[in-house]
């Protein structure tokens, strides 16, 4: 089309207010030069709005180059929308290629007079795109008159739009959409997670809460995705994580943890603290409580770290001590160092634990204790692991402890042949965890091999061939029962048994890990006098 009487012919159309024959110039934009382009702009802008806005909304929808080259196009539609807002609702419920961006526009201008003309085009449409952007400004004008119309989407299958639905019913909020979610919330699996994406993006109080009830789900996929949501939505997610360790639940406290662990912000450190000032009975929340505050940045010189140590139970121990080398002070060294002055049975656990933990800061804190020292040195020459005797070896030579050092290794009288062990894996994608495997399966003679990642284990086990297998359940990206299918594909269980260790215990999660081919489930914080009862029982010593 020749520029100059494409020109002419816009310029006749404006004057004419030949809306359709001016529409089908600006369909030849493009290939106008700039300057026709600029004086086609011009001429357009001066003209009534009922004629301008429908024209430049043609060419933004129709011409994505001219957008880019004149950002200030859609500037202008927007400021002569907002003055006319009756154009824009007019045009709402008409079946065109720009109905689209009536619809979005109708949204970002807040115009409530649209709704009636939205709803119709809800109730008239089925393209994709065109309901997309009706939710989306629904939502946005919070109109609670789009609330039932809009649930009956949730029932179809179609998982983007179901997401939108359930974005525009949370940014309306009230008791009527919450309900409406509610219907939808829970019909399978593929679709809650919808649910979840779309109360992770929203993020208020009712979506979060949505959240951070999901992660004691019965479902392993849907509780380690809600896990991951939350641990992605930060800081606004803290205040129901915390109040959660308050519950009745031991899983949804010990999960909430988890999570706080996962967002390492130190305002999750005083509920934490809260909870272990009252010593909850259940010992996976107290051992979940201690690791959560060793990964965080947390205060010099927390007493109640201390009160760790001294816990009944080895694994708890271990978590305390880890959270006491992160976050030493001077008065809390002090107060350690009186805990095991006096030797006995009890002293003996706190400091094995402390060296278990691989606790650099702290263990140097207490090289000159008389009685630590003691026991550190029996312990290197008699019980230690190569690769913990090899961490406090080289500690001690760092540190100017060399006389030490050359006593560990002229004395040392461990004797286990390595060749010989029976290999045994342990995949957690807690560090703690697997430090605590590698402590406990050494103590039994066993050869740990461990994996903080599951797809690490499944790429490398058959080249290893471990005598036996302990998985996590709840693992990302890969859960535990999902590790065991993979197994299974190549060994039975009597072949190559299989240990599910899990932070909860529930029918549905023992029934799906026994279904998958697990041999054995037992609980975390685990001992070694659980461990061994799993390899007596299996029959493995």
């Amino acid at each position: 089309m020749d520029s100059k009487i494409a020109l002419e012919e816009f310029l006749f159309n404006c004057k004419e207010n030949d809306i359709i024959k001016a529409g089908l110039v600006l369909e030849h934009f493009d290939q106008f030069g700039e300057a026709q382009q600029r004086r086609i702009l011009f001429e357009l802008n001066k003209t009534d709005e009922a004629f301008a806005i429908p024209l430049f909304i043609h060419l933004i929808v129709t011409n994505e180059t001219a957008v880019i080259n004149y950002p200030t196009i859609v500037e202008t539609v927007l400021d002569k929308s907002g003055h006319h807002p009756d154009v824009i609702v007019k045009q709402i419920s008409v079946n065109s290629p720009e109905q689209f961006y009536y619809v979005k526009i109708a949204g970002l201008l807040h115009l409530k007079d649209a709704i009636p003309n939205l709803l119709e085009a809800l109730h008239n449409t089925s393209d994709e795109k065109v309901l997309i952007e009706i939710f989306q400004s629904l939502g946005i004008l919070k109109s609670t008159v789009a609330i039932k119309p809009m649930g009956a989407f949730l029932l179809i299958d179609n998982m983007q739009l179901i997401y939108q639905v359930v974005i525009a019913l949370l940014k309306i909020g009230g008791s009527e959409s919450r309900n409406m979610i509610a219907k939808g919330y829970g019909k399978a699996e593929n679709i809650d997670l919808v649910f979840l994406s779309a109360f992770a993006l929203v993020k208020n109080d009712f979506s979060l809460k949505m959240l951070s009830l999901a992660v004691k789900s019965g479902r392993v996929k849907q509780r380690n995705f809600a896990k991951v949501k939350l641990s992605e939505v930060g800081l606004v997610a803290i205040p129901i994580l915390s109040e959660n360790l308050f519950s009745n639940d031991t899983d949804l406290q010990i999960h909430s943890l988890n999570i706080l662990q996962d967002i390492g912000d130190p305002e999750a450190i005083p509920p934490v603290r809260k909870l272990l000032n009252r010593h909850p009975e259940n010992k996976n929340v107290r051992f979940t409580a201690y690791e959560t505050l060793a990964n965080l940045p947390g205060q010099k010189g927390d007493y109640v770290l201390a009160a760790g140590l001294a816990d009944d139970d080895d694994s708890i121990r271990f978590a305390a001590a880890q959270a006491i080398n992160n976050n030493l002070s001077p008065v809390l060294l002090s107060g350690i160092q009186n805990m095991i002055t006096v030797e006995s049975t009890e002293s003996n656990r706190i400091t094995r634990a402390i060296i278990d933990a691989q606790t650099s800061n702290l263990a140097l804190g207490l090289m000159e204790n008389p009685s630590f020292r003691k026991f550190f040195i029996e312990y290197m020459e008699k019980k230690a692991h190569q690769e913990l005797k090899d961490h406090y070896l080289n500690l001690l030579q760092q540190n100017g402890y060399t006389e030490m050092v050359n006593l560990i290794a002229t004395e040392s009288k461990i004797e286990k042949s390595v060749s010989t062990q029976k290999i045994v894996c342990a995949v957690d994608d807690s560090k703690m965890i697997l430090n605590i495997y590698r402590s406990v399966l050494n103590d039994l003679g066993y050869k740990p091999v461990l994996f903080e990642y599951p797809s690490e284990f499944l790429a490398s086990f058959k080249e290893i061939k471990p005598s036996l297998v302990f998985t996590d359940l709840n693992m990302p990206e890969i859960s535990g029962i999902n590790l065991i299918e993979t197994l299974r594909k190549d060994f039975k269980p009597e072949e190559l048994p299989v240990v599910m260790v899990t932070t909860q215990r529930n029918a549905i999660d023992d029934n799906s890990a026994y279904q998958a081919g697990a041999n054995r489930i037992i609980s975390k914080p685990f001992n070694l006098t659980q461990i061994k009862a799993v390899f007596e029982d299996l029959k493995l010593r």
